[in-house]
């Protein structure tokens, strides 16, 4: 579970409480919906970076 709060141009700061993890990002984007997947992606990979899991987007050889 993650908490989060989202600025106006990409900005944001995601919370997940179980891990301990806080993670800020700064943005100036002028289509800051266009992050969309690739942006949670990136917020999962810095989750379990964060925590020694391995991330969830890497993909079988």
């Amino acid at each position: 579970m993650a908490y989060e709060a989202m600025g106006a141009y990409g900005q944001s700061v995601t919370i997940y409480p179980d891990d301990n993890v806080i993670i800020a990002i700064n943005a100036a984007s002028i289509d800051p919906s266009g992050f969309g997947l690739a942006r949670w992606r990136i917020l999962q990979a810095l989750d379990a970076a964060a925590v020694g899991r391995p991330d969830p987007n890497d993909k079988p050889d």
